[in-house]
């Protein structure tokens, strides 16, 4: 994240404040300590970004949730809710506060929303003759923005990348969007070959991004709701759930 003016400094700067006041670990690059050239006034580097796998995050919050006495009720849609209660048609499910925090634009929290779908990509271990003639300074993020928009990360001596798709592809749409990724990143990395890039992972999702680019909450008839947190939901989700816990 970056900033050309101080008024999107000063964004970033309160930005980071609240990720190190959660536990995120987090620094700002001042003007002057960049690369260069570089024509930003300041940076904010999260050192773990694109680092945490989705999946296996969620089955261990879920894991550790349940530990502490949370029950998960799965395939189970929800018709009617209250402040204190779901009801869904297998029965009513009571609570001490209800909180809202389905990705959908299916609410006028996010009249100025849209809906996105990114598909990612993980690749297999490079060996170390390929990771020292890459010459990855920092092993930090890359990413292009636009319509061409694609982000990626070295984790180890792995690879990750993702781009957007449309909201509902076809089969060769993800195959294309597949391949037009690993033929950018073979832009940013010419000692690499096709033959290096072996895919381990793949997957695809959807997700809410607002006007702002943050997620919103709002009291909607005493649940609490939360939306909208685009493609930095395990970071802003967090912060969101945390903020949600202080005000329940």
């Amino acid at each position: 994240y970056f900033g050309f003016t101080d008024e999107d400094t000063q964004k970033l700067r309160d930005e980071a404040q609240a990720r190190k006041d959660k536990g995120f670990d987090c620094e700002i690059v001042e003007e002057g300590t960049q690369l260069k050239p570089s024509p930003f006034k300041a940076e904010l580097y999260n050192k773990k970004d694109f680092a945490l796998h989705p999946v296996k995050f969620i089955r261990s919050l879920a894991r550790a949730a349940e530990d502490l006495g949370l029950s998960i009720y799965e395939n189970t849609p929800a018709i009617h809710w209250t402040e204190n209660s779901v009801a869904t048609a297998n029965g009513k499910i009571t609570t001490k506060k209800v909180i809202l925090a389905i990705e959908s634009n299916m609410t006028p929290l996010l009249t100025d929303s849209k809906i996105l779908r990114s598909q990612a990509l993980v690749f297999d271990s490079l060996p170390d003759e390929k990771l020292k003639v890459m010459d990855w300074q920092f092993g930090g993020m890359f990413w292009t923005t636009g319509e061409s928009y694609v982000s990626g990360r070295k984790i180890g001596s792995r690879l990750f990348t993702c781009k957007t798709l449309p909201v509902d592809p076809s089969e060769s749409e993800k195959d294309e969007n597949m391949d037009w990724q690993i033929d950018k990143v073979l832009s940013f990395f010419p000692t690499l070959t096709r033959e290096d890039l072996s895919i381990s992972h793949r997957w695809s999702g959807l997700m809410v991004e607002t006007k702002d680019y943050h997620p919103h909450i709002r009291d909607v008839d005493g649940c609490i709701e939360i939306c909208g947190h685009g493609g930095n939901g395990l970071t802003f989700g967090i912060l969101a759930g945390k903020i949600a816990a202080e005000y329940a």
